[in-house]
């Protein structure tokens, strides 16, 4: 699936420590080192992350915030088991907010590399692979782990609902994932967003949280 003008790619390692956050859009021209002994993780950024909060969109003249808050944030996982993970939807609305707004889960746009495969392609032709919905390889998309309870949900002004997002890990992903973290941030597009015009760019954002899964064993 091509990406939208309004997402970045961002690559992370990791490591104990944090890792360096290697972000950029495809408009630039960039030269990076990827990191080659650690799980790397090719994310899509959605616009809501550059905003500075949904504090600062709302009093910068935004209609409606879209909090994503998500339970449990962190997890252990063992290959071959699903986890549930509850999201809590709150619309937060500004002086103008939109009467409610309609939220439909979109395929997730992103990838975990396995540190076997990091030298295999630089992160250039990652990112390129990634703007044209090709696979990566050597990585493991995560739409192919993910799961909505909903296909549609609507929130209404100063409403909050739930929606459960599963988690399920392959049995037979390799030993070399085992200690390593995978970082998933709920995809929720708004409906009323999608034909957004520069004059209503700033109408609704969606400011997610981020569920992080560590693979035990």
């Amino acid at each position: 699936m091509p990406i939208r003008a309004n997402k970045q790619v961002v690559l992370t390692g990791a490591v104990a420590s944090v890792a360096a956050l290697l972000i950029f859009s495809f408009a630039a021209g960039v030269s990076l080192t990827p990191v080659s002994s650690e799980l790397q993780q090719i994310r899509i950024v959605e616009r809501g992350s550059s905003l500075g909060g949904p504090d600062s969109f709302i009093r910068d003249g935004g209609k409606s915030a879209i909090l994503v808050k998500t339970n449990p944030e962190t997890i252990k996982l063992t290959r071959g088991e699903s986890t549930t993970v509850m999201l809590n939807i709150s619309h937060v609305g500004g002086t103008e907010a939109l009467n409610e707004v309609n939220l439909t889960p979109t395929v997730f746009q992103g990838a975990v590399l396995l540190p076997s495969a990091v030298d295999k392609t630089t992160v250039e032709e990652r990112a390129e692979l990634l703007s044209q919905g090709k696979p990566i390889p050597g990585s493991i998309e995560l739409s192919s782990l993910v799961n909505f309870s909903e296909a549609r949900i609507k929130v209404l002004a100063g409403e909050t609902k739930t929606m459960q997002m599963t988690i399920s890990l392959p049995k037979d992903l390799p030993d070399e994932i085992i200690g390593k973290s995978i970082h998933f941030s709920p995809s929720l597009e708004i409906e009323e967003m999608k034909n957004a015009t520069p004059e209503n760019a700033n109408d609704a954002v969606v400011f997610s949280d981020m569920v992080t899964v560590v693979v035990v064993a």
